[in-house]
């Protein structure tokens, strides 16, 4: 089957890949990282909407690394989408100062009140990658909240900040998520823009990450 005639009216079909080696070589580690989405993309739909989250239904699992294909619901499908692109920003903003700063650093000598300020600045870059993913999802439960006042508001802090550390996970470890399609809908255009926007913003993220250096890359 096309995966774009897997979309109806309702529902999206998102790809969760799974890259990095420590994963995708460790059943125990993989199954842990299934549990954790498993829990995740419900309470998420929950922060985004009032009626009840379905079953994630796994449409396929692809080769080549570990790529969930499953379907989601629409809103909370292309809300991700935008999430993630978000972190993926951060992520290539941080790794953009990695890169620039190495023949900086390098000039440096072995100063240590340097090389300190350094890791520093790079630890609070990464750190606001998490930031930045957190406020999205506070801002997007509150944009749900004005149109459907039957969002349940339990939790909600806890909720928020789980879903943000999985994302930010998932992005940092080298991970890939993609919109693959949408409903034919009046929105189908401005959903698949955002899923463009996405891919650019991915492949950007992974051509700094290999400029990386190996060591550089073992540590995130």
């Amino acid at each position: 089957r096309e995966t774009t005639a897997l979309a109806d009216a309702n529902t999206a079909i998102l790809s969760v890949a799974f890259k990095e080696e420590r994963t995708i070589t460790s059943l125990a580690q993989l199954t842990k990282t299934f549990q954790a989405w498993n829990r995740a993309l419900p309470i998420y739909h929950q922060l985004l909407r009032s009626d009840s989250p379905e079953d994630i239904e796994i449409v396929e699992v692809q080769n080549g690394s570990v790529d969930l294909v499953i379907k989601l619901n629409v809103d909370v499908a292309v809300n991700l989408a935008q999430l993630v692109k978000i972190g993926l920003q951060g992520y290539a903003a941080y790794l953009s100062y990695k890169l620039l700063i190495k023949p900086i650093t390098d000039t440096y000598r072995g100063n240590q009140k340097l090389l300190q300020a350094e890791e520093e600045r790079e630890k609070v870059l990464l750190e606001n990658i998490g930031t930045a993913v957190e406020e999205e999802v506070a801002r997007q439960h509150d944009a749900a909240k004005k149109v459907d006042k039957d969002i349940h508001g339990t939790s909600v802090k806890r909720k928020i900040e789980e879903i943000a550390q999985l994302v930010t996970a998932h992005i940092v470890r080298g991970n890939d998520i993609k919109l693959l399609a949408v409903p034919q809908t009046d929105k189908q255009k401005a959903q698949m823009a955002v899923a463009d926007d996405l891919r650019s913003t991915s492949a950007d993220a992974r051509s700094k990450l290999r400029e990386l250096p190996p060591a550089a890359r073992q540590k995130l």
